[in-house]
């Protein structure tokens, strides 16, 4: 079984990797998850049965940035 991670360097894609079952293989892309070539990308050459996204999305806190 392969499990596709994205955020995986963050707080959350930490701790969700340190729990997972140690006979569990999974990848850590490296990927943005806005990025949907990627993502695609991502899929058809892992091909994992399961994709976890811990990761988010941050953006400015310059109010411009909203409006």
């Amino acid at each position: 079984m392969m499990i596709l991670i994205y955020g995986g360097t963050g707080f959350v894609g930490k701790y969700i990797i340190k729990h997972l079952d140690k006979n569990k293989s999974y990848i850590v892309s490296k990927s943005r998850i806005y990025n949907y070539d990627e993502i695609i990308a991502d899929v058809k050459k892992y091909k994992p049965e399961f994709i976890i996204t811990a990761a988010g999305y941050s953006t400015p806190t310059n109010i411009d940035f909203y409006e």
